[in-house]
């Protein structure tokens, strides 16, 4: 095992954990897909929500103007993006 790695005794949950130079605290929020994993620390949780559904309803109507066969130019003109 390597010398860096970070052990808990037997018994013990609920305690931050360090994984490189992140610290995961109890109740933060863990992504993780095939490309990656992303913490959010629980004090930003909401924000970081809330953020991420403006985006993806932007991209929905992004989504809309590309299948009404609008073109890059007037989608960006709209407020989309690339």
């Amino acid at each position: 095992m390597r010398s860096d790695c970070c052990r808990t005794p037997p018994g013990r949950h609920q305690v931050p954990i360090k994984i490189g130079d992140v610290v995961i605290k109890p109740g933060d929020v863990i992504f993780a897909d095939c490309d990656g994993v992303v913490c959010i620390p629980r004090d930003i949780a909401f924000d970081v929500l809330v953020r991420a559904e403006e985006i993806r309803a932007n991209e929905q109507k992004i989504f809309g103007w590309v299948a009404e066969g609008q073109n890059i130019h007037q989608i960006t003109e709209k407020g989309g993006y690339f």
